[in-house]
């Protein structure tokens, strides 16, 4: 995250237009027999959290079409932590855990894709 903490502050004061960040993190295995896979949308405030959720449903809508994906997991949580255990509507394990967090804490629309 030493990138991103660096990176979104630039980004942010330059005013560029951001319009998502989307982190594809941990990528490349996956030992689920249904190939399922995480979307981590969730944020602390829910405003943030709300610009995400539109492009977590454009990444699971396309990977629903792709045919040789699982079910896309959406975390949309705005309380940190939780598993698979949790709900996935109140909780997200991801929040303040990968580069997509220093976007988050600058209002920009991002999340990691796991």
């Amino acid at each position: 995250m030493k990138g991103s903490r660096s990176y979104a502050p630039i980004m942010k004061d330059k005013d560029t237009s951001i319009k998502a960040v989307v982190n594809i993190d941990m990528i490349g295995y996956n030992n689920d027999k249904h190939k399922t896979f995480e979307i981590h949308a969730g944020y602390y405030d829910p405003d943030i959290r709300d610009l995400c959720l539109p492009i977590a449903e454009v990444i699971k809508q396309w990977s629903d079409n792709q045919g040789k994906l699982g079910t896309a997991q959406i975390y949309k949580g705005t309380i940190v932590g939780g598993n698979h255990d949790f709900d996935r509507n109140i909780y997200d394990g991801a929040i303040e855990r990968s580069d997509h967090f220093p976007f988050q804490e600058r209002g920009l629309p991002s999340m990691p894709y796991q």
